[in-house]
């Protein structure tokens, strides 16, 4: 049996911290026995600190560590990595739910190949295709899947990471690092995580631009281009929206529009990341992406 820690990085998560934890505590796990669950609360305001202690309660598993100011996500994944005892943890974020099954087959693919340093889970998204955000929202994901990006919940070796820079895109900086030191990453398609896209413009060009600033930051600092900045990985989503608007003629136009969000986003990101020189490490929180409901 592999001994695991699992960390959830967590701020002003008290829509949905609930959900999550006791979807990690209804783990269906046969090779792999889940130590402790840290949660790092990072400066939140509402009541999520509250509940994780009565949570507490419920799982002694379960750890709250908590920043008095916001210090970002990444600040809380090395408080986290610096805690864990185990050499392999899980990582993810809290505002996502676990299907029972992802964190075996995050591990049991990990395991699988030793040159393996992390695996990602496959984000599915709970909204609704009914309305233009919708398509929009299951579009990003339908795509963040297609290029096998690493993002949400991962499992990694964490002796090849043991500290995180101040960046947005925390996943894909471990991604970088990772085949930097010869191990591959995998995106296990089996391992699902239920997650919220946007339900507002707003929002999703939020998403988008810090997402881009990230990008940028691994493409000049460590040369690592990640599969959506890739002439292959643009390729691929041209053929995949071309393909979908052939399949829904009648949605071709809110196709077209996830298209243009996504170029402005990353116009934005391109002038956030070059003339103000943002880092993005502490966001602006999309708010519509924090209270969801597991699919059925």
């Amino acid at each position: 049996m592999l001994h695991i820690d699992v960390g959830v990085m967590a701020y002003n998560e008290e829509k949905n911290i609930v959900n999550l934890l006791q979807s990690i505590g209804d783990q269906k796990l046969e090779n792999v026995v889940i130590d402790t669950i840290t949660v790092v609360s990072s400066g939140s305001t509402d009541r999520t600190d509250e509940l994780v202690k009565e949570f507490c309660k419920r799982d002694k598993r379960i750890r709250l560590h908590i920043q008095q100011k916001r210090e970002g996500k990444a600040s809380a994944i090395n408080v986290f990595l610096k805690e864990s005892k185990n050499d392999v943890v899980v990582i993810s974020s809290a505002d996502v739910i676990l299907d029972e099954n992802a964190v075996e087959r995050l591990i049991f693919f990990l395991l699988a190949d030793e040159r393996t340093g992390m695996t990602s889970a496959n984000p599915v998204s709970v909204n609704d295709s009914d309305s233009f955000m919708g398509v929009v929202a299951n579009m990003h994901f339908r795509l963040h899947n297609l290029l096998n990006r690493h993002g949400e919940t991962i499992a990694l070796k964490k002796n090849l990471v043991r500290r995180i820079p101040e960046i947005a895109t925390d996943e894909a900086y471990v991604e970088a690092v990772v085949q930097k030191t010869g191990h591959k990453a995998v995106h296990v398609s089996t391992a699902v995580v239920y997650n919220k896209g946007p339900e507002t413009v707003s929002d999703f060009l939020k998403q988008v631009r810090r997402h881009y600033v990230g990008h940028l930051f691994l493409k000049n600092k460590l040369g690592y281009l990640v599969s959506s900045m890739s002439v292959t990985g643009m390729k691929n989503v041209a053929k995949e929206l071309i393909k979908c608007s052939i399949r829904n003629p009648l949605k071709m136009h809110q196709v077209a529009g996830y298209f243009i969000l996504e170029i402005f986003g990353r116009i934005l990101g391109l002038v956030d990341y070059y003339l103000k020189r943002e880092k993005h490490a502490i966001w602006d929180i999309a708010k519509t992406t924090k209270s969801l409901k597991k699919k059925r």
